[in-house]
Protein backbone atom coordinates (compact mmCIF):
# COMPACT_ATOMS: atom_id res chain seq x y z
CA UNK A 1 0.00 0.00 0.00
CA UNK A 2 1.56 3.34 -0.83
CA UNK A 3 1.24 5.98 1.57
CA UNK A 4 1.53 9.72 0.74
CA UNK A 5 3.80 12.03 2.94
CA UNK A 6 5.63 15.07 2.28
CA UNK A 7 9.18 16.31 3.73
CA UNK A 8 8.67 19.27 5.65
CA UNK A 9 10.29 22.61 4.67
CA UNK A 10 13.96 23.13 6.54
CA UNK A 11 14.47 19.25 6.59
CA UNK A 12 16.50 17.02 6.09
CA UNK A 13 19.41 18.06 8.38
CA UNK A 14 22.74 15.32 8.43
CA UNK A 15 25.80 15.73 10.70
CA UNK A 16 29.10 13.50 9.97
CA UNK A 17 30.75 12.78 13.30
CA UNK A 18 34.32 10.69 14.00
CA UNK A 19 33.12 8.83 10.93
CA UNK A 20 29.22 8.04 11.14
CA UNK A 21 26.60 9.65 9.89
CA UNK A 22 23.63 10.79 12.13
CA UNK A 23 20.58 12.45 10.01
CA UNK A 24 17.37 13.42 10.42
CA UNK A 25 13.76 13.69 8.14
CA UNK A 26 10.98 15.73 9.18
CA UNK A 27 7.71 13.94 7.49
CA UNK A 28 3.65 14.99 7.01
CA UNK A 29 1.73 12.14 6.79
CA UNK A 30 -1.93 11.27 7.85
CA UNK A 31 -2.55 10.91 11.08
CA UNK A 32 -4.12 7.17 11.05
CA UNK A 33 -1.15 6.29 8.41
CA UNK A 34 2.18 7.38 10.84
CA UNK A 35 2.58 3.81 11.91
CA UNK A 36 2.17 2.39 8.98
CA UNK A 37 4.88 5.06 7.07
CA UNK A 38 7.37 3.89 10.17
CA UNK A 39 6.85 0.74 8.94
CA UNK A 40 7.46 1.36 5.10
CA UNK A 41 10.56 3.24 5.70
CA UNK A 42 12.14 0.49 7.99
CA UNK A 43 14.83 -0.87 5.73
CA UNK A 44 15.20 1.94 3.34
CA UNK A 45 18.23 4.05 3.47
CA UNK A 46 18.86 8.03 3.83
CA UNK A 47 17.47 9.05 0.57
CA UNK A 48 19.90 12.12 0.34
CA UNK A 49 23.59 12.61 -1.50
CA UNK A 50 24.91 14.18 1.98
CA UNK A 51 24.93 10.66 3.60
CA UNK A 52 25.83 6.92 2.67
CA UNK A 53 23.65 4.56 1.56
CA UNK A 54 24.80 2.44 4.69
CA UNK A 55 22.63 5.03 7.27
CA UNK A 56 19.07 3.26 7.98
CA UNK A 57 16.32 5.15 10.25
CA UNK A 58 16.76 3.94 13.84
CA UNK A 59 14.18 6.12 15.93
CA UNK A 60 10.69 7.54 15.19
CA UNK A 61 8.76 10.24 16.53
CA UNK A 62 5.13 10.82 16.25
CA UNK A 63 3.16 14.21 17.46
CA UNK A 64 0.57 16.19 15.89
CA UNK A 65 1.43 18.54 13.06
CA UNK A 66 1.04 22.16 14.56
CA UNK A 67 -2.36 24.11 14.03
CA UNK A 68 -4.47 20.61 13.49
CA UNK A 69 -7.80 20.51 15.44
CA UNK A 70 -7.92 17.65 17.95
CA UNK A 71 -10.60 15.49 16.52
CA UNK A 72 -10.45 12.10 18.81
CA UNK A 73 -13.79 11.66 21.39
CA UNK A 74 -13.67 10.75 25.22
CA UNK A 75 -9.70 9.67 26.38
CA UNK A 76 -8.59 8.91 22.41
CA UNK A 77 -6.80 11.87 20.97
CA UNK A 78 -7.46 11.99 16.80
CA UNK A 79 -6.01 14.55 13.72
CA UNK A 80 -5.45 15.18 10.56
CA UNK A 81 -2.06 15.05 10.09
CA UNK A 82 1.08 14.05 12.08
CA UNK A 83 4.37 15.09 11.62
CA UNK A 84 7.36 12.15 12.06
CA UNK A 85 10.70 12.59 13.04
CA UNK A 86 12.81 9.97 11.45
CA UNK A 87 16.23 9.38 12.78
CA UNK A 88 19.38 7.91 10.69
CA UNK A 89 22.31 6.81 11.22
CA UNK A 90 25.30 4.73 10.36
CA UNK A 91 25.87 3.50 14.10
CA UNK A 92 25.39 -0.03 15.47
CA UNK A 93 23.98 -3.02 13.48
CA UNK A 94 24.91 -2.57 9.45
CA UNK A 95 22.32 -3.29 6.90
CA UNK A 96 23.81 -5.68 4.75
CA UNK A 97 23.46 -4.80 1.35
CA UNK A 98 23.23 -8.17 -0.17
CA UNK A 99 21.51 -9.73 2.57
CA UNK A 100 19.49 -6.97 3.27
CA UNK A 101 19.70 -8.22 7.23
CA UNK A 102 20.88 -5.77 9.85
CA UNK A 103 24.28 -7.44 11.25
CA UNK A 104 26.85 -7.68 13.79
CA UNK A 105 29.85 -9.38 14.33
CA UNK A 106 32.78 -10.08 17.06
CA UNK A 107 35.86 -11.71 17.19
CA UNK A 108 37.68 -12.38 20.67
CA UNK A 109 39.89 -14.55 21.77
CA UNK A 110 39.25 -17.83 24.06
CA UNK A 111 41.63 -20.96 25.10
CA UNK A 112 41.39 -24.73 25.99
CA UNK A 113 43.95 -26.70 28.62
CA UNK A 114 45.07 -30.02 28.30
CA UNK A 115 47.91 -32.41 29.33
CA UNK A 116 50.32 -33.27 27.13
CA UNK A 117 50.86 -37.28 26.79
CA UNK A 118 54.23 -37.70 28.52
CA UNK A 119 54.72 -40.74 26.71
CA UNK A 120 57.39 -38.97 23.84
CA UNK A 121 58.92 -36.20 26.46
CA UNK A 122 62.00 -37.22 28.58
CA UNK A 123 64.08 -35.39 30.69
CA UNK A 124 67.46 -34.01 30.76
CA UNK A 125 68.72 -37.44 31.68
CA UNK A 126 67.28 -39.36 29.48
CA UNK A 127 64.34 -40.61 32.35
CA UNK A 128 60.88 -40.62 30.38
CA UNK A 129 59.05 -38.17 31.96
CA UNK A 130 55.85 -39.56 34.11
CA UNK A 131 52.39 -38.74 33.17
CA UNK A 132 51.55 -36.65 36.51
CA UNK A 133 54.77 -34.57 35.55
CA UNK A 134 53.84 -33.43 32.19
CA UNK A 135 52.67 -30.26 31.34
CA UNK A 136 49.56 -28.74 30.88
CA UNK A 137 49.16 -26.74 27.76
CA UNK A 138 47.30 -23.48 26.62
CA UNK A 139 46.38 -22.82 23.06
CA UNK A 140 44.81 -19.70 22.17
CA UNK A 141 41.56 -19.70 19.38
CA UNK A 142 39.19 -17.00 18.53
CA UNK A 143 35.07 -16.80 19.25
CA UNK A 144 32.99 -15.70 16.47
CA UNK A 145 29.70 -13.95 17.33
CA UNK A 146 27.32 -12.98 14.67
CA UNK A 147 24.10 -11.50 15.23
CA UNK A 148 20.89 -10.62 12.53
CA UNK A 149 19.31 -7.97 14.05
CA UNK A 150 15.32 -6.77 13.44
CA UNK A 151 14.19 -10.36 12.24
CA UNK A 152 10.43 -10.13 11.62
CA UNK A 153 10.81 -14.08 13.00
CA UNK A 154 13.17 -17.03 14.70
CA UNK A 155 15.18 -18.97 12.71
CA UNK A 156 14.25 -22.66 13.46
CA UNK A 157 17.57 -23.82 12.43
CA UNK A 158 19.28 -21.69 15.52
CA UNK A 159 18.21 -23.94 18.03
CA UNK A 160 19.82 -26.82 15.82
CA UNK A 161 22.72 -28.55 15.30
CA UNK A 162 24.52 -26.96 18.60
CA UNK A 163 27.55 -29.06 19.01
CA UNK A 164 28.14 -29.22 15.24
CA UNK A 165 31.36 -28.03 12.87
CA UNK A 166 31.03 -26.77 9.60
CA UNK A 167 31.39 -28.74 6.51
CA UNK A 168 32.25 -26.27 4.41
CA UNK A 169 34.26 -23.04 4.76
CA UNK A 170 32.33 -20.36 5.88
CA UNK A 171 32.96 -16.66 5.13
CA UNK A 172 31.92 -13.90 7.81
CA UNK A 173 29.59 -11.09 5.71
CA UNK A 174 30.91 -7.99 7.17
CA UNK A 175 34.47 -8.59 8.54
CA UNK A 176 35.05 -11.12 5.36
CA UNK A 177 37.35 -13.56 7.55
CA UNK A 178 37.31 -17.15 5.35
CA UNK A 179 37.21 -20.27 8.49
CA UNK A 180 38.00 -23.52 6.95
CA UNK A 181 35.32 -26.74 7.07
CA UNK A 182 35.55 -28.45 10.34
CA UNK A 183 37.47 -25.36 12.24
CA UNK A 184 34.10 -23.73 13.47
CA UNK A 185 32.13 -25.65 16.45
CA UNK A 186 28.75 -24.10 16.95
CA UNK A 187 28.07 -23.38 20.69
CA UNK A 188 24.50 -22.44 20.41
CA UNK A 189 22.52 -18.69 19.80
CA UNK A 190 21.23 -16.12 22.32
CA UNK A 191 17.08 -15.25 21.31
CA UNK A 192 15.65 -11.45 22.13
CA UNK A 193 12.36 -10.60 21.73
CA UNK A 194 11.45 -6.84 21.10
CA UNK A 195 8.82 -5.20 19.44
CA UNK A 196 9.88 -1.49 17.53
CA UNK A 197 8.78 0.36 13.83
CA UNK A 198 5.28 0.33 14.14
CA UNK A 199 4.19 -2.41 16.03
CA UNK A 200 6.01 -5.04 14.17
CA UNK A 201 7.48 -7.75 16.36
CA UNK A 202 11.21 -8.25 16.10
CA UNK A 203 13.83 -10.50 17.13
CA UNK A 204 18.09 -10.82 17.17
CA UNK A 205 19.64 -13.98 17.09
CA UNK A 206 23.12 -14.06 17.82
CA UNK A 207 25.47 -16.99 16.43
CA UNK A 208 28.21 -18.34 18.76
CA UNK A 209 31.71 -20.37 17.58
CA UNK A 210 34.38 -21.59 18.45
CA UNK A 211 36.91 -21.01 15.76
CA UNK A 212 40.10 -23.75 15.93
CA UNK A 213 42.58 -23.27 13.27
CA UNK A 214 43.78 -27.11 13.44
CA UNK A 215 40.01 -28.49 12.98
CA UNK A 216 37.67 -29.51 16.20
CA UNK A 217 38.02 -33.09 14.81
CA UNK A 218 41.72 -33.21 15.28
CA UNK A 219 43.26 -34.40 18.68
CA UNK A 220 47.11 -33.50 19.53
CA UNK A 221 49.76 -35.94 19.59
CA UNK A 222 52.98 -35.74 20.97
CA UNK A 223 55.70 -35.55 19.09
CA UNK A 224 54.39 -34.95 15.62
CA UNK A 225 54.94 -31.96 13.38
CA UNK A 226 51.41 -30.88 12.54
CA UNK A 227 50.71 -31.02 16.27
CA UNK A 228 46.87 -32.29 15.78
CA UNK A 229 45.84 -35.27 13.53
CA UNK A 230 42.92 -37.51 12.69
CA UNK A 231 42.04 -40.68 14.85
CA UNK A 232 40.71 -43.35 13.75
CA UNK A 233 38.44 -46.49 15.16
CA UNK A 234 40.22 -49.37 14.05
CA UNK A 235 44.25 -49.76 13.65
CA UNK A 236 44.01 -49.67 9.82
CA UNK A 237 42.97 -46.02 9.95
CA UNK A 238 40.13 -46.80 7.65
CA UNK A 239 37.64 -45.39 10.02
CA UNK A 240 37.43 -41.93 10.96
CA UNK A 241 36.74 -41.29 14.66
CA UNK A 242 34.91 -37.61 15.00
CA UNK A 243 33.67 -36.87 17.92
CA UNK A 244 31.49 -33.97 16.57
CA UNK A 245 29.37 -34.16 13.48
CA UNK A 246 29.06 -31.73 10.61
CA UNK A 247 26.91 -30.03 9.01
CA UNK A 248 26.81 -27.01 6.31
CA UNK A 249 26.40 -23.64 7.67
CA UNK A 250 25.37 -20.51 5.26
CA UNK A 251 25.66 -16.71 6.15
Amino acid sequence: MSITYAEMQGYPQGRWQDGEFDGRRQLKVAWSSAASLIASLENTSWPYDDGPNACTPRRADIKPFPGCRQRGSGSVASYDYALVDMYYTTRGPKLHATLQQYITEDISSFSKVFRINAGALYWGDGVQVSQNDSPMVQNHGLRWDISYNRLTSIPSYCLGYVGYVNSNAVTSPTLGRVFAAGTLLYKGAKIRANYSWGKLARYSVTYSFYYWPYGHNKVFRSGSSSLYEYIYSDAAATTLFSPYPATTFYF
